[in-house]
């Protein structure tokens, strides 16, 4: 059995070559390699908040890979943000800067019984907004609550709510995320070390990040800039900001590579079927706006209720 941060990695990891990158000058539309073919990635989370606050419900999560591998699943309200993160087995996440720019580590009561610190203490004061708690639920493994905006009136009250939500979390135990929509079609080739999904409604948004970069790479966390990262977004088309400048498989899109030829190269389709599709790719991971669009016609959308809704 995988467990801990490994389990992370290998969830969204896959090494290789890009399987049916069209090569040279030319994309073959149409010609869909069997990788491409690969069924929805399956999420593994490793934290779940227990008790929340009223008006605050989960609404999203982040799986990273790069670096110290971390599961983080998010709540909100309307006036706040509540983030809950397993690092699994490893190092204690970094430490925080302060003001002063000594590095910040307040001792903090235990939370069932583990060793606790503050990265960043509690406040209600005016204009002062954050928290930051950290703690060892287990040998060698870490968590952390952080976020703003609770209904608390004194620190003693705001302390003792996030003693509550930190006490009644469930961490380490891999539970499956289940998403109201996915996406297929990212070639086997690309490690996907960062993925991200928010909204769980209307506003719904996925996120995957993706790098040509080696799976030693990813692992040692070197791997990966933003010249050789491609990132896939899909939310729904009632969203849409920005122009059109052309026309893709009957779908107005705006293609960065139209106007500059030589920056990082932006593909953004809407309205299909419902969704905007946009690909972000560095300049270093695709050689022209060509392999975009080749991408974005061997993506397809899966939404649970509906099925297929593109392919």
């Amino acid at each position: 059995a995988v467990t801990g941060s490994a389990a992370l990695v290998g969830v969204v990891a896959v090494a290789g070559t890009v399987a049916g990158w069209p090569g040279g000058t030319t994309a073959t539309p149409g010609t869909v390699p069997a990788a491409v073919h690969a069924r929805p990635r399956q999420f593994a989370g490793t934290a779940r908040f227990g008790w929340l606050p009223a008006g605050f419900a989960t609404n999203g999560f982040v799986i990273n890979s790069q670096g110290q591998p971390y599961f983080e699943v998010d709540a909100g309200s309307a006036k706040g943000v509540l983030l809950l993160t397993d690092y699994g087995r490893g190092p204690q996440p970094a430490l925080l800067y302060g003001p002063s720019g000594a590095l910040i580590k307040i001792p903090a009561n235990d939370v069932n019984g583990h060793p606790a610190y503050w990265a960043w203490a509690p406040t209600t004061a005016p204009g002062k907004v954050g928290f930051d708690l950290r703690w060892q639920y287990a040998p060698g493994r870490w968590a952390e609550l952080r976020g703003n905006g609770l209904p608390a009136t004194s620190v003693a009250g705001l302390t003792s709510m996030l003693y509550h939500i930190a006490s009644t979390a469930t961490l380490g135990t891999h539970t499956r995320v289940s998403l109201p929509f996915a996406v297929t079609g990212i070639p086997a080739g690309l490690l996907v070390q960062r993925a991200a999904f928010n909204g769980f409604g209307d506003d719904a948004v996925l996120l995957y990040e993706a790098s040509t970069g080696s799976a030693s790479q990813l692992y040692e966390g070197s791997c990966c800039t933003a010249s050789d990262s491609i990132l896939f977004v899909v939310f729904p088309a009632r969203l849409r900001h920005g122009a059109a400048n052309t026309v893709i498989d009957g779908h107005p899109a705006y293609d960065s590579q139209l106007t500059h030829p030589a920056g990082p190269g932006a593909l953004r389709v809407f309205g299909v079927d419902g969704w905007d599709v946009q690909i972000n790719a560095g300049p270093a991971a695709m050689p022209g706006s060509h392999n975009l669009i080749w991408l974005f016609r061997h993506l397809t959308i899966l939404q649970a209720e509906r099925g297929q809704v593109r392919g």
